[in-house]
């Protein structure tokens, strides 16, 4: 299958004309012809049905258009990005941050780089630890800080940050707050809000169940200021990395038997000497004396 093929086929659906699709794509209409005969060939079966009055997609063409749109658009993108090191015209960083971390601990940072910088703006993209070795494979994020326990390629640089401690955070007036010492057995029956995208919920859930407490779970969230305003309103208790927790305002606590901590480190794909810029931000990174609750 050649990136051709996939852009003449895409063309035919959009036209749904192979003529007019070969002015599209500035080839012979025959050439564009030819293409599509020898993707179908590859695929195995008709992408179109040919009558005289109209062009039209069959199921299979209907299914591979979505799957061929996705390909051509990763390829528009890694041509963008290698056209922009070639060209040094990276102005713009596309920083990924995975969505479980705190802005409160990178802000600082991001706002300190960028006034030792000129003309480079900062594209933040928020991130589920599935899919971030495919953003930056295909240039659509430049670097991104993400959890250890994200998966990610050895072809990419990893470096740490900090490491920060998991806590349970709750409202101020909850009875949990006025005990210093906390174990996994205070939370048997309590009110729960669950922060959906936490990396660590299956190990939470699996300690609660091996020391058999059972919480009730009231809320759920996928968005990390929802989950800390529902915790301050009074609904539940949650954990949570204990930057997010300080930061929301929030009371927070250990628990004893539950010691979860994570490391956060940023991944970038790509050198010093072809991207200089995001290595530039990198190593400022690296270098930054981070807040009291991500400790290095």
């Amino acid at each position: 299958m050649q990136f051709n093929q996939i852009r003449y086929f895409l063309a035919a659906c959009d036209t749904l004309n192979f003529t007019r699709a070969a002015e599209i794509c500035e080839v012979s209409q025959p050439a564009l012809t030819i293409a599509v005969k020898r993707l179908e060939e590859e695929l195995g079966g008709a992408l179109f049905i040919r009558d005289a009055r109209q062009l039209r997609l069959t199921e299979l063409g209907r299914i591979m258009r979505v799957h061929l749109s996705k390909i051509d658009e990763t390829r528009s993108n890694a041509v963008e990005a290698a056209r922009r090191i070639v060209d040094d015209e990276i102005k713009t960083i596309d920083f990924g941050v995975m969505c479980t971390l705190s802005p409160y601990a990178l802000m600082p940072a991001l706002r300190d780089w960028c006034k030792s910088v000129d003309g480079v703006d900062v594209v933040l993209h928020d991130l589920w630890r599935v899919g971030v070795a495919e953003m930056l494979s295909t240039g659509a994020i430049n670097c991104a800080v993400v959890s250890e326990e994200c998966p990610v390629p050895e072809r990419f640089s990893s470096r740490r940050l900090y490491r920060e401690r998991f806590v349970l955070a709750m409202a101020d007036d909850n009875p949990l707050a006025k005990m210093t010492d906390l174990e996994l057995a205070d939370l048997n029956g309590i009110s729960y809000v669950n922060r959906a995208r936490c990396e660590f919920q299956t190990e939470i859930f699996s300690a609660l169940a091996e020391h058999d407490i059972s919480v009730n779970i009231v809320f759920s969230s996928e968005v990390e200021d929802w989950v800390c305003r529902a915790i301050g309103c009074g609904m539940g208790v949650a954990f949570m990395g204990e930057d997010t927790a300080l930061n929301a305002g929030l009371s927070y606590r250990p628990v004893n038997n539950l010691p979860i901590e994570r490391t956060i480190n940023i991944i970038t794909a790509g050198s010093a000497d072809t991207m200089p810029v995001v290595q530039s931000l990198s190593d400022f990174l690296i270098d930054y004396r981070w807040g009291s609750a991500s400790g290095v």
